[in-house]
């Protein structure tokens, strides 16, 4: 029987790390911007996540649903 994978935010690092370092470090960023508590500093990294490439728009989207904070009817 096949093995069952899970994505969680843990393996998509992982993947960022071996495949795209820019993507990598524009997470790491956002994550410390949520550390903060500082929201303009959150939406800001954010925004410049969107706006640079969609691929990292497609990516925190799929952080956000991994963490619940989204349903998947609103990514696709």
């Amino acid at each position: 029987m096949a093995k069952k994978r899970v994505l969680t935010v843990e393996v998509l690092h992982e993947i960022l790390k071996k495949n795209n370092k820019e993507l990598y470090e524009a997470v790491v960023k956002r994550e410390e911007a949520i550390k903060s508590q500082c929201d303009d500093k959150i939406k800001e990294v954010e925004y410049k996540l969107g706006v640079e490439s969609g691929e990292a728009l497609l990516l925190l989207n799929l952080i956000y649903y991994l963490e619940g904070k989204i349903e998947l009817r609103q990514i696709v």
